[in-house]
């Protein structure tokens, strides 16, 4: 009976060390982007397809192409034509911060000049989520 229950603790402390060790390895960054390539443009990470520079982004559409300016402010700030990216994910869904479309009319139902459209045209193979939609 003894070894029977020193058998169970050996193993419960090799599965603590074996759990110890997937931890630290989970801990060690898996780069986002290609080999020498940037994987940042300020706060933002921009995993591979994306990429910030020639040869460091997939190349068939120019849609995974982003431009990393700086702002008024002098911050990076991670661009898709002229839409500002606010997150990329691995699992495929970019993140955008737009203005809400308006359609605005005066009190005899004429529409004003000033309405605003967002213009999506710089991503125009993806698709609009359903779903994640929304505003912040």
């Amino acid at each position: 009976m003894g070894f029977h229950k020193m058998l169970v603790q050996v193993t419960w402390v090799w599965v603590g060390v074996i759990l110890s060790e997937m931890a630290a390895a989970a801990a060690i960054p898996f780069p986002l982007a290609l080999t020498g390539c940037p994987d940042r443009c300020g706060d933002v990470p921009i995993p591979y397809p994306f990429g910030l520079t020639e040869g460091c982004y997939l190349k068939d559409t120019g849609d995974f192409f982003i431009n990393c300016p700086k702002d008024s402010a002098g911050q990076p700030q991670p661009l898709t034509g002229d839409v500002v990216v606010t997150n990329i994910s691995i699992q495929g869904q970019i993140d955008i911060m737009m203005y809400n479309a308006l359609d605005c009319y005066n009190k005899s139902g004429t529409p004003l000049e000033n309405n605003t459209q967002p213009s999506l045209s710089a991503g125009a193979s993806f698709t609009v989520s359903d779903t994640q939609n929304k505003s912040p």
